[in-house]
């Protein structure tokens, strides 16, 4: 059972009480290589995996990861010691994998560009409702962003198995997953109607957000069910990864301006994929695990999001476009109206017109 769960079961509040300094990343910590700290972080889903790969005669997992490799490449932790920062009156004195916190800023700062890119943009016309919306990609965004942020905690600030990094662990995990669904979500509208825009308000994507970040925080929280961060985590990113691709798709058909964000999605979703294959290349260049899967994920990740959300910004109208066109569609309208009305005024009348100014 989960120290959160645990904690939730018993009674205990959870938010404030589990999170304390005791909790934060030391130089005595654990060392834990890649394959460690996927056990940690999934450990139903490895497990299992494991256990069908063992029964199979399958050495898959040893062969990713051989005994050098375990020995010679675990998470490095930096010594900020002096640096002024601090938890709840503790120094923060070791930070862990400190050569993550650019991946983690680079993709918050790529989910917030695009959430206030969205915000610029006029909704393509739906064909099911005259009601439509960019919210969804504009949310998914927003949990990014959440994600990023709760990473940093999760996976530099707090040590592995303790109450304060699973109680930001499950953060980052439902956050994922929000960020996964809002996606997912958008790109099967896409196949579904060939528009990036959802056929509703933005107030009911908002609503059914809250709705399932409840659901998610009871989920993850308060059950103890096996396979829980798997389903939180792995599971919607998966789903959303594999819908994006051939929405991507059918934008490009559409409008050829989705194509650039289209074919950079595809080039970067095979840096995730070859990620768990190139751990070992990475550690015999490097030495350590300064640059490793978790890293290589990280990133390509960010470039993913940043890829898809361009596609689908490019084929949308800024408002100032909008605006601009709607202006000019109101004074040929006008133009229009009054040459209409001088068709109506007959040559008599004009004749007669010019012989009273004279």
């Amino acid at each position: 059972m989960s120290i959160v769960a645990e904690a939730a079961r018993s009674g205990r509040e959870v938010s404030p009480f589990l999170i304390t300094s005791d909790d934060l990343a030391l130089d005595s910590g654990a060392a834990y290589p890649t394959i460690g700290l996927v056990r940690v972080l999934f450990p139903d889903g490895m497990g299992a995996l494991e256990k069908v790969l063992q029964s199979a005669g399958i050495p898959l997992v040893e062969m990713l990861n051989p005994p050098w490799m375990l020995s010679q490449c675990s998470e490095p932790r930096l010594d900020i010691t002096g640096a002024g920062l601090a938890w709840s009156g503790t120094e923060i004195t070791h930070l862990r994998n400190p050569l993550l916190l650019p991946h983690q800023a680079f993709g918050a700062a790529i989910a917030l560009g695009c959430m206030f890119a969205f915000a610029q943009r006029v909704p393509p016309a739906s064909k099911w409702s005259k009601k439509r919306t960019l919210a969804h990609w504009a949310t998914a965004c927003f949990w990014y962003t959440v994600m990023s942020v709760s990473s940093f905690l999760a996976h530099n600030v707090f040590e592995p198995r303790t109450g304060s990094w699973e109680f930001f662990w499950t953060i980052d995990a439902a956050s994922t997953g929000l960020s996964s669904i809002n996606l997912a979500v958008g790109a099967i509208f896409v196949l579904m109607t060939g528009s990036p825009s959802l056929p509703t308000s933005p107030y009911v994507v908002i609503l059914l957000n809250c709705v399932a970040c409840i659901l998610g925080r009871h989920f993850a929280v308060a059950t103890s069910i096996p396979f829980r961060h798997e389903l939180l985590y792995l599971a919607p990113a998966a789903m959303a990864g594999v819908a994006l691709s051939p929405a991507l798709v059918v934008l490009t058909v559409r409008d050829p301006d989705a194509r650039h964000g289209m074919l950079w999605y595809h080039v970067f979703a095979l840096g995730v994929i070859l990620a768990p294959l190139m751990d070992q290349m990475w550690c015999a260049m490097l030495g350590d695990m300064s640059f490793g899967a978790i890293h290589q994920v990280f990133l390509f990740c960010g470039l993913m999001v940043g890829a898809a959300m361009h596609g689908v910004l490019s084929v949308t109208m800024p408002i100032s476009t909008h605006i601009s066109i709607r202006k000019m569609q109101s004074a040929a309208g006008a133009v229009s109206k009054c040459n209409g009305a001088r068709e109506k005024v007959g040559p008599k009348s004009r004749r007669a017109a010019a012989k009273k100014s004279r």
